[in-house]
């Protein structure tokens, strides 16, 4: 019997090639039914057998097996290797990398080393998924994030900064604790942001498949960081138009970067804002507010009668983009401006204002509003220690006459909690702390309400804080009581 293979002779009744060792019956792959080696088509179902790759499993029956080498890999096809179809998305993209890791792991045994490097991925991981980002890759030391991709949100941008400043935080406290027990000299951090348009899909084998985004933004955000100071944030123009509403930006200046004819402008990210302005509008451009006379004058209304002692509580209600904001702000320019209202007494004099902006990530920041409204009545910025927030609450709170006892459940409210704080915190059953935080924000309202009429604005409250609302509602019955 001839071999297709090889075209070697064979005795009649071989089932394998003697020369090169492949079957010298085949296996229609259709029906099972034997066929010859020669044959082209199956005699049983009719299948072609042409174009059909030799099976390498003999014709069913006693006889050796095919040994097979222990180093054979089978190569991946196309329908193995191929990637899943791109898409077209604008993202906000992450890169943090550790400064001088080079030279901190020459120092260090490897396992310790190790250790440090999966604590700081473990303190970015668990910031990206606060703010419901995604990680795309653990670079060695560094990390590549994206915001808004697969899931996209309307505020990525200001997610993405908003978790660029608490890995800053977490891997500085993280420092400091290595630097005390002299584990490493320094622990310092880098972070990048860059929003722009990218192509985003599954890239690579089944062997090895990962979600990335192509593109030159993610190049930008890689430039960006490598710029970066240590322990800061550098943002392009692009990303700092979309987030300057909710931080405090420095011009860094303009950045060489290799493949790019220009140099690139670039803004450092310095903290959040204590009152975040609103997202809506074109910057430099300002209209007057037409058709809300009467919800004007109402409002207007409202903060006259609480000049005269009477308390109020005012809800605006509307659909997206009907002006909720818009007429606040309104009020709100003119109650604290000092310039007599349309009508007299009405507005005008000194007035506390203080807002609480919800985000709409705000359900995995518990009291979020509330931390913004008491930071800002203690004249407290986001960025300032703890120690440092935790004298103005104490200085506030002397001024107004507020029991010392309230004080750690403001400070854990703030999160700034001092070890006295927490020995007083410890061992209470949730509901109990629940009630201890009301009366401490009831309290607090109420010795600031004594020292001069105050407004306090919440602004879409996310359904799902429950925590803000629930504390709200308190706080409402003591209004109306």
């Amino acid at each position: 019997m001839r071999c297709a293979t090889c075209a070697t002779d064979n005795a009649a009744g071989a089932r394998f090639c003697q020369q090169c060792g492949q079957p010298l019956a085949r296996a229609c792959p259709r029906c099972t039914t034997p066929v010859s080696a020669s044959a082209r088509f199956c005699q049983h179902c009719g299948a072609n057998l042409v174009d059909t790759a030799p099976t390498t499993n003999p014709t069913p029956g006693p006889g050796p097996a095919r040994p097979v080498a222990a180093d054979t890999v089978a190569e991946p096809g196309p329908a193995r290797g191929a990637p899943a179809d791109g898409e077209r998305k604008q993202v906000t993209v992450l890169f943090t990398d550790i400064v001088g890791s080079t030279a901190l792991a020459a120092d260090l045994d490897p396992e310790e080393w190790s250790e440090i490097v999966t604590g700081v991925h473990q303190r970015v991981s668990a910031a990206v998924d606060r703010y419901q980002g995604t990680i795309a890759q653990l670079l060695g030391d560094g990390v590549l994030a994206f915001f808004g991709a697969p899931v996209t949100h309307e505020d990525d941008p200001v997610r993405a900064a908003s978790a660029a400043l608490d890995i800053l935080a977490a891997v500085g406290d993280d420092a400091r604790e290595l630097t005390r027990q002299q584990r490493i000299p320094a622990l310092r951090l880098r972070v990048g942001l860059q929003t722009g348009l990218v192509v985003v899909g599954s890239i690579g084998s089944a062997a090895h498949m990962e979600y990335l985004a192509v593109g030159d933004t993610v190049n930008l955000a890689a430039r960006l960081q490598a710029a970066a100071p240590p322990d800061h944030i550098l943002i392009s123009a692009s990303t700092a138009r979309l987030v300057t509403h909710a931080f405090d930006l420095e011009p860094y200046g303009p950045v060489e970067m290799k493949g790019k004819a220009e140099p690139v402008p670039a803004f450092r990210v310095l903290a959040r804002k204590a009152v975040p302005e609103p997202a809506r509008g074109l910057e430099g451009l300002d209209s007057p507010l037409v058709g809300r006379d009467a919800e004007f004058q109402r409002l207007l209304e409202k903060v006259a009668g609480l000049r005269g002692g009477h308390g109020a509580v005012v809800t605006v209600l509307g659909e997206a983009g009907l002006g909720k904001s818009r007429l606040i702000a309104e009020v709100r320019k003119l109650a604290t401006s000092g310039v007599p209202a349309r009508d007299p007494g009405a507005a005008g004099g000194s007035l506390t204002w203080l807002e609480g902006r919800a985000v709409s990530y705000g359900h995995t920041l518990p009291y979020d509003p509330w931390r913004q409204i008491i930071r800002q009545a203690i004249g407290a910025r986001e960025d300032e220690a703890s120690e440092a927030v935790r004298e103005k609450l104490q200085c506030n709170s002397e001024c107004c006459v507020l029991p010392g006892s309230d004080l750690p459940f403001l400070e854990m409210l703030l999160a700034v909690e001092s070890e006295a704080a927490l020995a007083a915190l410890s061992g209470m059953s949730g509901d109990e702390l629940l009630r201890h935080v009301t009366d401490a924000v009831r309290g607090y309202l109420c010795a600031l309400a004594r020292t001069g009429p105050t407004v306090i604005v919440f602004d879409d409250l996310h359904w799902a804080d429950v925590a803000s609302l629930d504390l709200l509602s308190r706080v409402v019955d003591l209004v109306e009581s």
